[in-house]
This record gives C-alpha cells, structure tokens and sequence, in this order.
C-alpha cells in the first residue's frame, strides 16, 4: 500500500511537470498532436480534437509532443513557427507546474499541520550555540552570511559549512544581533566508546547512561553512572572532549596508516579514566569504529509549527515555497562546489525508495498522506529547478538556446541543435544509470536515501 502511494505520488510530480506545458502550448495556439501518461507500449489511446490521449505499459513519466518541436514543419500551428517568447513560455511551464503543485502541497499540510518558524525553541545548555549565546526565543535571522525563511535553510547552510566558525544573525526583543558558533563535528569513520551519554552537552554529557559494547575483559567494561574525567591524557569534561578527542585520535590513525607507519589493522586502545562510585578507576578500551556520514550539531531546535488563519497559511506556503526553492538551488551549487558528494544524489528510484521508507515509519492514514506530501514538496520543487539547469536535454539548456536565438535573431541551425541535443541526452542516460545503480546499491545495502 505504502509503495503504491510513493510510485503514484512521484508521477503525480511528472504528470503535472507535462501538463504545464500541455496546458501552455494549448493556450498559445500550438498543435499538441499526443499527450501520453507512462512510457513504452501503448496499451490504450483515444483522439480528442486534434490530440491523442495515450495510456502506455510501464507507470512511471509521461510526455508531451507538439507539432514541429523536434522536427521543422510548416504548420503555421506548430512550435517552431511562434516566437521566442511563447516557446519560453511553453517551455518553462513544466518547471512553473512543479512549483506551484508545490505551493498547493505546502497550503494543505499547513492547514493540516501548521508552519515552521525559524524560532528558537531549545537550546541544551554547553552546547556550541548555548555557548556562544543563542537563547530560547531568539528568531534566526541568517546563517554564515545567508538569509534565513525556514529551519530547513539553517540545516542546509550548517552541512555546507563542514563544522567551520559561522556567524548567525538572530533577533531578540526586537533587536538584531550577531554570534559566532563553532560546531561539534560528528565525522564519517568515527571511534565511539560504545555508550551513551546522560545529556548531548552539559555537565553530565560524560557520564555513563547505557553501554552498547562491552570489552571481553570484564574488568575494562564501562558501567553506568561512570563519569569519564581523562582519556589518555586529554581532560574530560563534556561529550564534545570526547568526541573531539577521538576525532584527533582517528585522523591521526589514518595519517600513520597512509604513511606506512603502522598496520592497516592496528588496534587503537584507550586509557580511560573514570570516576565510579567516588572512586578514580583507570580502564583500557578499545573503541569501535563506524562508518557514517559526515555531520554538525550546534545543540539547538525551532520551535513547534503554529497554526494561522486562512491568510497565514497562504503566505507561509508562498514563503515555504521560496524557502524550498532556494534550499534546491544552494544544494545544486553545493554539489558542483564539492561541498556535497555526488554519491547523495538520489534518482527516481531513490525518490521512491525515500518516500516509501518514510510513509511506511507513520501509523495514520493521514500521516502516510501529510508525509507523502511534504516529500512531494521538496521532489516537486527539486525536479523544477533541476530541469531548469542549461544541460541537454534539459528545459533549462532549451531555454538557453532560445534566448541565443533571440540576441542573434534566427533560430540556431536543426542540425547543430539536434547535435547538441543528442550529446546531451547521452551525457543525461549515463547519468542515470549512474544514479540508477547507486539508488539500487544504497536500497539493498541498508544506506538510507
């Protein structure tokens, strides 16, 4: 059930992309000779008017095709025979569709749900953010020198940073002020300890609540309620010293095995000091290692979603609708800048996988449904602004040649553009299968997408 919802809520995303431009090519005049849902055999057609309406084999995607588009014809109907501007115009509705499904989305799960704002609703105390000064209440203003509209810019801009010094501009009591916050980086290959802490950060962050994994030697094991006051000789006073110090711990590890200077399976044993029941006991821990991803914590949270009136919802879904637009556009310079890795990227599969995985974790027919849409809100959003980059053949390298056909004032020769064209599709199938492959390779090996 769930991973019909998922496959029928990602073409529902498709179909509305083709109907943008089915529905502006109808009103400028344009011969729309098929409009198909799916792809491969056609298993069912009828002709309305002049256009065929198609139901083919396999459901995923759909199309459109207008007279003269990839062909020349003189057809004073056709595609190539209007102007620039209403070719722009057919061309950017699927885009335009995306985002405005997206705006639509965003008013019923805020009516349903409320909107996000970017107050601050918890700060946990020692916490990079409760050192530098962030107090519950504050609203965040910006981030490393970005505006802020919605918690979900704050997340982008604190990944892209790569745990670097940022300033974050907040208002309190009506007044703006700035701070900087260093964040706790948490890495990729990581040692842990095998426990977890009392509290993320402050003064009982070193003391032992539960332990995961336990040494053969008995006598080595950490017990609950330990308080850890020293690893080797490094001062322990919070979970930050200790996360930083196997950090260094584990880079320098790495740099020795790169160097030749010790065996790729050396084993890293820790002095570790503890205070139990009053008493100091010394313990030798080797740590585990775990393979993650990369991430930063600041140690704060917004506040809930609050509900409006019908004209709050409106706004805040146009603003909502903004805020996840500009989030899809840093996140496509991220990846070309190196900050994110290419091995994130997620494809169609991917997509379906994800919203699969997270309709399945809610129990509510109606949260199944808010879930599907709020991811619906980021993939709509997300395939507008892809299809809006100047790769072949995408929307956006079509409009790029348009606006080259209007500073020269003749259009750009079929041949060349069919070149172009075809180069472009071939880079965009590797891609895919590129994609594809990774998608199927993160489902069954259990990485999360």
């Amino acid at each position: 059930m769930t991973l019909l919802l998922s496959i029928i809520a990602f073409n529902i995303i498709i179909i509305v992309h083709e109907l943008g431009h089915f529905l502006v090519a109808k009103m400028c005049k344009i011969q729309v000779l098929e409009f198909s849902l799916f792809f491969g055999p056609k298993i069912f057609s009828v002709k309305i008017g002049e256009t065929m309406y198609s139901l083919r084999l396999i459901p995923a995607l759909a199309y459109v095709k207008l007279e003269g588009e990839e062909e020349e014809s003189d057809n004073e109907r056709s595609f190539g025979k209007k102007s620039v501007l209403t070719r722009m115009a057919v061309i950017a509705a699927g885009p335009v569709a995306n985002i405005l499904l997206a705006t639509v989305l965003l008013m019923v799960i805020i009516s349903a749900t409320g909107y996000e704002t970017t107050k601050v609703g918890r700060v946990l105390e020692g916490s990079p953010a409760y050192e530098a000064g962030l107090r519950e209440g504050d609203i965040i203003k910006a981030y490393d020198g970005k505006s802020v509209y919605a918690p979900a810019e704050e997340m982008l801009f604190l990944m892209a940073s790569k745990g670097n010094e940022a300033k974050i501009k907040f208002e309190r009591n009506g007044v703006e002020d700035e701070i900087d916050v260093k964040p706790l980086v948490i890495p990729a290959n990581r040692l842990l300890l095998g426990f977890r802490a009392k509290e993320t950060y402050g003064s009982d962050s070193n003391v032992v609540d539960s332990v995961m994994n336990k040494q053969k030697d008995e006598k080595n094991n950490l017990k609950p309620g330990d308080r850890i006051v020293r690893i080797d000789n490094q001062e322990i006073k919070s979970m930050p010293d200790i996360l930083n110090y196997l950090r260094k711990v584990s880079e320098e590890e790495q740099r020795m095995k790169q160097d030749g200077k010790t065996a790729e399976n050396s084993n890293i044993v820790l002095n570790v000091n503890v205070l139990r029941d009053g008493k100091s006991t010394s313990l030798q821990i080797k740590p585990a290692y775990e393979q993650g991803r990369e991430s930063y914590d600041i140690g704060m949270a917004f506040a809930p979603s609050i509900k409006g009136s019908i004209g709050d919802t409106i706004r805040e879904a146009f603003i909502s609708t903004y805020s996840y637009t500009r989030v899809s556009i840093y996140s496509i310079i991220y990846l070309f800048q190196g900050k994110f890795s290419f091995a994130e990227v997620t494809g169609p599969v991917g997509m379906v996988a994800t919203m699969n995985e997270v309709v399945q974790m809610v129990p509510t027919l109606k949260d199944k449904i808010l879930s599907t849409f709020n991811l619906m809100v980021f993939i709509s959003i997300a395939l507008g602004i892809a299809n809006l980059l100047p790769i072949p053949p995408a929307d956006g390298s079509r409009l790029i040649l348009l606006g080259l056909e209007a500073v020269r004032r003749k259009p750009l020769p079929v041949e060349k553009e069919r070149v172009i064209m075809a180069a472009g599709f071939v880079f965009m199938m590797i891609l895919f299968v590129v994609v594809l492959f990774s998608d199927i390779f993160k489902i069954f090996n259990g990485i999360g997408v």
